[in-house]
């Protein structure tokens, strides 16, 4: 019985970290060019906040 607990709570404890880790994760602009190599913006840029707006709105107008 006593393993059975342990299990339990080991398993509540990994759900925890995957609810708290899938919920922190911000929202990013990652470019990809042709040559296969990748840049990730920084949010606060202006560029950023412009890209993740357009990217809201499209997403926003699918799920009507």
């Amino acid at each position: 019985m006593k393993r059975r607990s342990v299990f339990v709570a080991g398993a509540a404890a990994a759900g925890a970290v995957a609810a708290l880790r899938r919920r922190r994760r911000a929202a990013r602009v990652d470019v990809y060019y042709a040559d296969g190599s990748m840049d990730t913006l920084d949010p606060s840029t202006a560029r950023a906040r412009r890209m993740l707006s357009l990217a809201a709105e499209a997403l926003a107008a699918t799920s009507l």
